[in-house]
């Protein structure tokens, strides 16, 4: 899962770059919120 998470912080941050703002939202905050949802399965 960590692959995951790696390859969509990569995706998001390195190769949207050059794209608008509008194309690099969602997989912002999919990003965002799988993380939220493994934070919540570790501490719970």
């Amino acid at each position: 899962m960590a692959v995951v998470i790696v390859y969509g912080l990569l995706n998001t941050f390195v190769f949207l770059r050059g794209r608008p703002l509008q194309e690099r939202v969602l997989p912002a905050a999919a990003v965002f919120l799988l993380t939220l949802m493994f934070a919540g399965a570790f501490v719970s």
